[in-house]
């Protein structure tokens, strides 16, 4: 009994090896994409890979979307190189079908944008459209006031599953509506 234990000990360690060596091989070909204004930005998200990190220089940026997914072991993150020094000043951050992406320490001062989601013209600034396990986190949210009537903030629409929003500054004014719309564009 104690050689069978014993021998189930050793490869204990060996297996904690490989999976350790797994999830650095899945990130070993992880890039820092350094980006200073719409243009790079847009570039960069047209190229991010699994794993990858788009980091935003101080400055101001147009709204952005987001086509490219990561996966759970190397999701992709976009984030300001320094916390609210990013500030999207116009349009709709738009998270569009993918999946395993965090958006990370921006400020907002857009004042969104209008699209039509399941046949209804809505005015939002950060937009899940059918997101699964994406996250946004560390945001201030200062759009101009007044703002749109029944303006969300954020909304997470479609099939979109297992989103995060935390750690989020909503700012100065609450908006008319409710700053997070949940599953308006979900019905069935």
């Amino acid at each position: 009994m104690t050689s069978v234990v014993f021998r189930q000990l050793r490869v204990l360690p060996l297996l904690v090896a490989a999976f350790v060596f797994t999830i650095y091989l899945t990130n070993a070909n992880a890039d820092t994409i350094n980006v200073t204004d719409d243009a790079s930005l847009t570039a960069a998200l047209a190229a991010v890979n699994p794993g990858d990190v788009v980091v935003l220089a101080d400055g101001t940026y147009s709204g952005f979307t987001v086509s490219r997914s990561g996966t759970a072991t190397a999701p992709i993150l976009i984030k300001a190189a320094n916390q609210g020094g990013a500030n999207i000043a116009s349009g709709v951050i738009h998270l569009n079908q993918t999946s395993f992406v965090t958006l990370q320490g921006l400020t907002i001062t857009s004042p969104g944008g209008k699209d039509t989601v399941d046949g209804e013209s809505l005015q939002f600034i950060v937009w899940f459209d059918a997101a699964q396990s994406c996250r946004l986190t560390n945001w201030t949210f200062h759009p101009p006031v007044p703002q749109a009537k029944n303006l969300a903030w954020v909304l997470l629409g479609g099939a979109g599953d297992s989103n995060r929003i935390d750690h989020n500054e909503f700012g100065r004014e609450t908006p008319a509506g409710a700053p997070i719309m949940c599953g308006h564009a979900a019905r069935g």
